[in-house]
């Protein structure tokens, strides 16, 4: 006889819920773990909160120091102070090397850490303000295309062109072009991106900025080519815009012909000319009114010379018929300018004698 094995026979519901059992109570082991890590962060937290938050080394001054002064190793010391205190533009211990020996540029007090605009950063390379794949380029300015003074590096500016209008022959007629937009200014005489505003000297006395005749700008090989070709060709204009101000402009042909072709003219009363007559042929069925054409009449300028036996022809004579004398009146008629269609329609006016050659 041979030995057989029994067969256990298992319960499926007992099997779901011992299964149901096991994953409930990994489920909340985990979760408590979680529950741990999350609360000891946060506790962390609170308590780097408390001191201030995580500290950050900056440069303050170990004296009063007075506008002019250079900042060396001599006169700082690095202090830590809580993250939340630090603002954008303060210099820490880590950017110390860059502005050694920079001049200050306003009075700062003895353990305020020290900040960007407080110093005159010392330009060493200018090239170094370029990203790669840029150029500068530098153009000529005034007063006037300086915006008096005010562009700063950094601003935008459109360039225009102004050029003699190659259509026109006589070489009379400027253009205006716009070239580029948005050209970025990165420098206004020899001060460059980066430098800072001089502070106002001190007892309320006055010091006048820094004047500039050049800009240079910002752009890439194909605009430098550009400006360096147009450079021969014409006068630049420059015109500051604002900086989020993204819109491209599409301009059409300006010169010095149609300037004034766009100005409001409302209040200007029309010109009328006074040797043409209006008149209007036939109607449209609904009681509109059909063309209307103004025909040159001539003689019918007052005093107009030139046509014989009209008043104030040469030779006529006050109070006689024609203005001549033993005429018996002028020839009354349409003239022949207008056409035959309308001539029934037209009022009768005088009409000059024919030629010598064409009496009979």
């Amino acid at each position: 006889m041979a030995f057989q094995i029994p067969r256990l026979r298992i319960n499926r519901t007992w099997l779901m819920l011992f299964l149901a059992i096991g994953l409930g109570l990994a489920a909340t082991w985990l979760t408590l773990q979680y529950l741990k890590i999350r609360e000891q962060r946060m506790a962390e937290d609170l308590e780097a909160r408390g001191k201030g938050g995580p500290g950050v080394r900056v440069v303050v001054p170990t004296r009063d120091l007075q506008r002019g002064m250079a900042v060396t190793q001599a006169v700082v010391a690095g202090r830590e102070i809580a993250s939340d205190l630090v603002y954008a533009e303060t210099i820490t211990v880590n950017m110390w090397d860059r502005f050694n020996g920079a001049k200050l540029i306003r009075n700062v007090q003895r353990g305020r850490p020290l900040r960007l605009s407080d110093l005159q950063e010392e330009i060493k390379d200018f090239s170094k303000f370029l990203e790669n794949g840029q150029r500068a380029i530098t153009i000529e300015t005034d007063e006037v295309n300086s915006i008096a003074q005010l562009v700063k590096p950094g601003n935008l500016m459109d360039l225009f062109l102004i050029i003699a209008d190659p259509a026109d022959p006589t070489g009379n007629v400027q253009q205006i072009v716009l070239m580029m937009q948005r050209l970025k200014v990165i420098a206004t005489g020899q001060r460059v991106r980066g430098s800072f505003e001089e502070a106002p000297p001190p007892d309320g006395a006055q010091q006048p900025g820094a004047r500039y005749a050049t800009f240079t700008f910002e752009v890439t090989p194909e605009q430098a080519a550009r400006i360096a070709l147009a450079q021969s060709l014409g006068k630049f204009r420059a015109v500051l815009r604002n900086e989020p101000d993204e819109e491209v402009v599409k301009l059409g042909r300006i010169n010095s012909r149609n300037l004034l072709k766009k100005v409001a003219m409302a209040d200007t009363p029309e010109e009328r000319d006074e040797t043409a007559v209006e008149y209007i042929i036939g109607g449209r069925g609904q009681g509109g009114i059909g063309s209307t054409i103004n025909v040159n009449v001539p003689g019918l300028t007052p005093g107009a010379a030139g046509v014989p036996g009209l008043p104030g022809a040469p030779g006529a004579l006050p109070g006689v018929p024609g203005g001549v004398p033993g005429a018996a009146g002028p020839v009354m008629g349409a003239p022949p300018s207008v056409p035959a269609m309308a001539q029934p329609y037209f009022p009768a006016v005088p009409q000059p004698p024919p030629a010598a050659g064409q009496q009979k």
